[in-house]
């Protein structure tokens, strides 16, 4: 049950940012890249504030300034320039990327020692399960969100904002300024984007730089989904299909995992869905305008679609009881062991390599005492969450984590198995206690740095004298600002 609240709290943490492509796209036309990094800005503004000291839920209105300010400058660049949206939004998001470092002075921000929406939702519980009562909160707020946002969009400021879009000559002939109208809609846009940041932010413990990566994708994805859903022009049912759609991309997501799906496979998968979804929904579009033959021949065929739907899910039901039962006594007996892993770096892999090769030394084959699930979120770090869901759900003894994301997404929800991390800078940085002696029970690792003292003193041995050093060094990896410090 965890995995599917999980995935159903994401959706609707993510139908913020959904809503602002919903309107940079459906409204000017235009997929906005910048919200890659304004996702980013208000995750790491909120961030810092909460460091800081500042109130979780004060910070909501600052992320989403953080996010329109994004969006104002992009829609600047469009409007006054003359640059094309989509290349506007790429300069945006590019420059993007130093700002949010800059913001952060770090490529990662814990936020699990730190109170947040979450705990404050989670302090009022009246006993239901965790992630439950958040939905249920988070369900209640969407309502008002639903409902606001549909006000406005109706409001003559927002029907002026729509034929802005659809007519901008009609609407220049009425005195109304389509480059202010732009700019406000995707400073909007962004807005809620940058509150999207925030909340995630909040929801998964921790801020991150790479954060942002790939929110395109998945905001246009539930666009589409939303649009398929609900075919009309009503923008109070337009609003709530873009609610829907990011909810269902995200339990797609949870689906394709708890089903046994490659990870590997979520991106290009993702890619096919989208495309899928595209291509029927411009061909019901055509077919609209046409003699209707597209639509008569989903009508003629709609049953055998729903035998073989049927038919699959019985299927897969199935060979998952029988694979289940195969294996009931094995699970019992054997050590369920569970790796995640951020990305495919050379390094991370190898890591997962030499953990594997140990557990052989020592006596633990795979398959015969211990079973070993390795999954990768492929540099989607919201899928971390829902990896880390799905291996609890799935009964997992240990959680190996490998890197700092995959880390703080681990001790983030686990609180009594076994966490044991690798490949981690500096696991105090996350969270996972303040020193070797003091973390949580569950929770231990190796972890380290280059051996910046000793090649100091090699270097002053071999170079005596006053010397310049100068260091290269990727400010996105929490792992070389660690050592830079350390010099």
């Amino acid at each position: 049950m965890e995995l599917w609240a999980g995935a159903i709290n994401l959706g609707f943490l993510y139908a913020f940012m959904a809503l602002g492509t919903f309107i940079t796209y459906r409204y000017f036309k235009i997929a906005d890249i910048t919200i890659d990094g304004s996702f980013t800005l208000g995750a790491a503004t909120g961030a810092i504030l909460i460091i800081d000291g500042w109130n979780p839920f004060l910070v909501l209105p600052v992320s989403f300034i953080a996010g329109a300010c994004a969006g104002f400058v992009t829609g600047l660049i469009h409007t006054k320039f003359k640059i094309d949206g989509l290349l506007a939004g790429i300069l945006v998001m590019t420059g993007l990327y130093s700002v949010n470092l800059h913001v952060m002075g770090k490529s990662n921000i814990p936020l699990m020692n730190n109170p947040t929406v979450v705990t404050a939702i989670s302090s009022v519980n009246p006993g239901l399960p965790p992630e439950l009562w958040i939905g249920i909160i988070l369900a209640l707020v969407m309502i008002v969100v639903w409902v606001l946002l549909t006000a406005f969009l109706k409001s003559d400021l927002g029907l002026t904002m729509l034929a802005t879009g659809n007519n901008p000559v009609m609407i220049s002939a009425q005195g109304v300024s389509t480059n202010r109208m732009k700019i406000l809609g995707i400073s909007l846009a962004n807005g809620l984007v940058g509150l999207s940041g925030i909340l995630v932010a909040q929801y998964q413990g921790f801020a991150d730089i790479g954060m942002g990566i790939g929110s395109i994708i998945y905001s246009l994805a539930a666009v589409i989904i939303g649009q398929a859903l609900f075919r009309t022009r009503k923008v109070l049912t337009a609003v709530l299909g873009v609610i829907l759609g990011a909810v269902i991309f995200r339990l797609a997501v949870a689906m394709a995992l708890k089903i046994g799906f490659d990870p590997n496979d979520l991106k290009i998968l993702t890619a096919l869905f989208v495309l899928l979804t595209l291509i029927i929904s411009y061909s019901l579009k055509n077919d609209q305008r046409g003699n209707g033959k597209f639509r008569k021949w989903i009508s003629k065929n709609r049953k055998l679609f729903l035998a073989l739907f049927i038919l699959f899910l019985s299927g897969w039901f199935a060979w998952k009881s029988v694979h289940m039962q195969a294996s009931k006594d094995e699970k019992i007996k054997n050590t369920r062991i569970g790796i995640v892993i951020a990305n495919h770096s050379d390094l991370l892999m190898r890591t997962s390599d030499g953990f594997r090769d140990e557990m052989k030394r020592l006596g633990y084959s795979e398959g015969v005492n211990c079973s070993i699930h390795e999954v990768n979120a492929e540099g989607d770090i919201p899928a971390n969450k829902t990896i880390v869901d799905h291996l609890i759900a799935d009964k997992t003894d240990l959680f190996i984590s490998i890197s700092s994301a995959s880390t703080q997404a681990v001790i983030h929800k686990v609180k009594i198995k076994p966490v044991v991390f690798a490949t981690v800078a500096n696991p105090f940085m996350l969270g996972a206690g303040t020193s070797p002696i003091s973390h949580p029970p569950n929770v231990t690792g190796i972890y380290g740095h280059a051996p910046v003292e000793e090649l100091l003193r090699i270097l002053t041995m071999l170079f005596p004298g006053p010397r310049i050093i100068g260091t290269m060094y990727n400010p996105g990896f929490p792992n070389t600002k660690s050592n830079l410090g350390s010099a």
